[in-house]
């Protein structure tokens, strides 16, 4: 049996996995599918008629409902394909099929409203699509190319307002989506139909945070920004986990933490700082992703406040705290150490944490 499929990607729906299914919807005599439709989740993918041979007769490529239309193929009963052309989905779908309908198509409300307007050329969808509301509103309008791709789109929300837009730029196509004051609230890039970056927007039109992909859709980078254009937060990931260098801003620009990550584990040297961009915290997590190593800490003054070293999460060294002014607060053995506290990193966040002695 053979498909054709030709998937064209309307947004974001590249990255949407799912449990791909058949149903058969009705048989002959013998028993033999004579129709069956394809899901992916909740969404039909295609349908297909069959010959009482078994060979496909009809298939209706749905483009995963990423599009308002798809497009039918027929086959005679030896499997080769004979015909083919476009079909507006949930329109008298078959009528497409069957009249072959060429030049001006229009679709009417029962109130005799336009619904859809659209031209066909040589069975397929060319050309200005045009459709509306039942109030008469525009729903979406845009350029059709030879029945495949639907270019530098508008659509709109039921009182007019835009929801959302397509520019096609070269190999690049931005669509944006809009708030109902105007506003871009999110933009998703895609290059050569495939994912390339999604951002989203502060209300003042600013970018809140963007993600840009690099191959694979499961290896991308991601960076937020304040409303004031200064990053906030770069980290990246691999395979979907976060893995690599992770660095956070203060709203001033300069750095308030960094470190690297191994598959969501922190590993190695970690390194906080105060706003005035004066060390924080060292906290040594090893290749292992355990706290192993020193641990530091200083005043905003920068005087030293506590250190210690760890292996595995276990305290191995002697512990001390420190006042303002370089006198010890306290002191604890090893041993001591080990024996009457738990020391305890809650994290939280990409970079967040918080030390804490617990007596036991």
């Amino acid at each position: 049996m053979i498909r054709f499929f030709t998937y064209l990607l309307f947004v974001s729906i590249n990255a949407y996995a799912c449990l791909e299914y058949e149903t058969i919807v009705d048989t002959f005599e013998n028993g033999s599918p004579k129709v069956i439709y394809g899901y992916c989740g909740d969404l039909k993918l295609y349908e297909e008629y069959f010959h009482e041979n078994g060979q496909i007769k009809i298939q209706k490529d749905y483009w995963w409902q990423s599009l308002p239309f798809g497009i039918w193929y027929k086959f005679d009963e030896g499997g080769s394909k004979v015909d083919s052309g476009n079909f507006v989905i949930g329109d008298a779908e078959n009528r497409f099929i069957d009249e072959l309908i060429d030049g001006q198509y229009l679709s009417n409300y029962e109130n005799g409203k336009i619904k859809l307007k659209i031209n066909f050329k040589n069975k397929f969808i060319e050309g200005q699509w045009v459709s509306y509301y039942e109030n008469g509103n525009i729903q979406l309008e845009g350029e059709v190319e030879s029945g495949r791709r639907l270019e530098n789109w508008k659509s709109y929300t039921k009182d007019g307002n835009l929801y959302s837009a397509s520019v096609t730029v070269g190999p690049f196509k931005h669509i944006w989506f809009y708030t109902e004051h105007g506003n871009i609230r999110e933009e998703h890039i895609h290059k050569f139909d495939l994912r390339y970056a999604i951002r989203t927007f502060h209300e003042n039109n600013r970018i809140a945070s963007e993600f840009i992909h690099d191959g694979p859709i499961e290896n991308y980078s991601k960076i937020s920004f304040y409303d004031n254009g200064i990053i906030r937060h770069t980290e990246h990931y691999k395979d979907g986990a976060r893995t690599g260098l992770s660095i956070s801003y203060y709203a001033n620009g300069n750095i308030r933490v960094k470190g690297n990550y191994e598959k969501y584990h922190r590993i190695g040297r970690w390194y906080w700082y105060y706003e005035n961009s004066k060390l924080k915290r060292i906290l040594d997590y090893g290749e292992l992703g355990y706290k192993t190593g020193d641990f530091v800490e200083y005043y905003e003054n920068g005087q030293l406040r506590r250190k210690a070293t760890f292996e595995r999460s276990e305290l191995v060294s002697d512990y001390y705290e420190y006042n303002e002014d370089s006198t010890i607060m306290l002191h604890l053995s090893k041993e001591e150490g080990r024996k009457n506290y738990e020391f305890k990193f809650h994290e939280s966040g990409p970079d967040g944490i918080e030390f804490k002695m617990v007596h036991k």
